[in-house]
């Protein structure tokens, strides 16, 4: 049965932690949280439930908000106004070097809740030069698809090495988005593109390979690992293009729906050079084949 603990009884089962025995640490209650000792904050990842009590435990404590170094929040039916306590929230964070923000649901009557989820990048990327990882997972059934640019605000590089994004992201929100970020080893993702209807769940934007290779070019200095993933796409049967990566240098690693490298529409592709298309730094290679692309070949 569940057990209410004061501060006191708190603060002496803290004392007895070592952070080198900790590598997550739930904070469910605002006691449990101000209890916590400096070190756990400086060293564990902190996972708050609900995302209320983060803000309330910040906003009492300027010493907590010097010492968070590592943050996981998980969200439901984000709306305008959670967004603004969000980007206030990431303002008091001085430390921040990595976050994981899990978006459950939102607002499905709302257009504005379906916009309300990437500004929380922008702010994160604006205001913390020393964020080194994010990871942004949205995980949206019902919401409208988004239709307007999110990324209009300039800002300076910055020195995000990793980002994960579960989330469908139109082509020049993903060109937008990858601009800034002049340090970045490893992305992960969906192939970029308005999402259509159920009935077919195939992207509706007009992009194609090279489109994307283009969106990407900010990193071909950095760029380790690229891992991308999502339902089979089309495009122009004007555009004959392959995803041409020979450009990232430092490319290691490669995941990659196989629509991107063997389904160009243009006459007899040339299924044998997937060699030409990648750096010799390249390691480790998957491609993953659709199931719907491989029953259409066949009839």
């Amino acid at each position: 049965m569940p057990v209410t603990l004061n501060y006191d009884v708190l603060s002496i089962i803290f004392a007895h932690i070592l952070p080198q025995d900790l590598a997550r640490l739930a904070l469910h209650s605002q006691c449990f949280a101000q209890a916590a000792q400096e070190q756990l904050y400086r060293r564990i990842r902190i996972h708050f439930a609900p995302f209320d009590l983060l803000a309330q435990t910040l906003a009492g404590s300027t010493k907590i908000r010097g010492l968070v170094r590592h943050l996981d929040i998980s969200l439901r039916d984000v709306d305008t106004a959670t967004s603004r306590r969000l980007h206030a929230m990431f303002l008091m964070l001085d430390s921040i070097e990595s976050i994981r923000v899990v978006i459950e649901a939102c607002n499905s009557g709302s257009e504005e809740g379906s916009d309300s989820a990437y500004p929380y990048l922008v702010s994160i990327l604006k205001h913390r030069e020393h964020i080194r990882k994010i990871q942004f997972h949205w995980r949206v059934t019902s919401a409208p698809p988004i239709s307007k640019p999110l990324f209009e605000d300039s800002f300076d590089a910055c020195s995000v090495e990793s980002l994960e994004l579960e989330s469908h992201i139109s082509l020049d929100a993903f060109h937008n988005l990858l601009k800034p970020l002049k340090s970045l080893a490893s992305l992960t993702c969906t192939v970029p593109g308005t999402p259509g209807p159920r009935t077919r769940p195939a992207m509706t934007d007009v992009l194609s390979p090279r489109q994307i290779a283009t969106s990407l070019e900010s990193t071909t200095l950095t760029l380790k690992e690229l891992k991308l993933s999502g339902p089979l796409q089309y495009w122009p049967r004007t555009d004959g293009t392959r995803l041409n990566l020979t450009s990232f240098k430092l490319l290691k690693r490669v995941d990659v729906p196989h629509f991107l490298f063997f389904n160009s529409p243009g006459p007899s592709p040339d299924r044998d050079g997937l060699y030409k298309l990648l750096p010799p730094s390249v390691e480790h290679i998957e491609v993953f084949l659709s199931l719907r692309f491989t029953l259409s070949r066949r009839h």
